[in-house]
């Protein structure tokens, strides 16, 4: 009778470590895909914050301008195009980490929502969005692009339906 004991306490004992396993793979996993999201949120937030910091500064916008060097004979944009540029790309980069974040189910539909239509509200007064993200090779993620292409006819629609009044 203790050996039938003995037997059932092993395979309850054994059951509960393959339990136990499972349970840490799941962790892992889970802490995995937490540390990957937080390393593309702050690889976002640094590319944002050195785009800002260029378009806020006068002097180091047309330290940078001068110094570009544009194929074809392109001339380069002067700072205050330059700095135009500069914010836009910090824009599009923040919601292009935004979009990152809702897709992952870090963001809310209704979070994600208000910041896309705000969006939308500068795509419709704004051109310059279009010109970075109709560049050569964008750098920006091909399920961002392909959202924003979406954007670009949406906001097309709805300044159309307020010209018709």
């Amino acid at each position: 009778m203790l050996d039938r004991f003995h037997k059932i306490a092993e395979i309850i004992a054994s059951i509960a470590i393959v339990a136990s396993l499972l349970f840490v793979g799941i962790q892992v996993n889970q802490n995995t895909a937490a540390m990957q999201n937080e390393a593309s949120y702050a690889a976002q937030e640094h590319w944002v914050g050195i785009t800002t910091e260029m378009a806020s500064n006068r002097q180091l916008a047309e330290v940078w301008s001068a110094s570009l060097d544009y194929p074809d004979g392109m001339p380069a944009p002067d700072a205050d195009q330059l700095q135009v540029r500069l914010m836009c790309h910090a824009q599009l980069k923040s919601l292009e980490g935004q979009f990152n974040q809702y897709r992952l189910g870090n963001l809310s539909e209704e979070v994600w929502q208000n910041h896309w239509k705000g969006f939308l509200r500068q795509l419709m007064t704004q051109p310059h969005y279009g010109r970075i993200l109709n560049s050569p090779e964008p750098p920006y993620s091909s399920a961002f692009m392909l959202m924003f292409r979406r954007g670009m006819v949406e906001a097309k629609a709805i300044r159309a339906r307020l010209a018709a009044g």
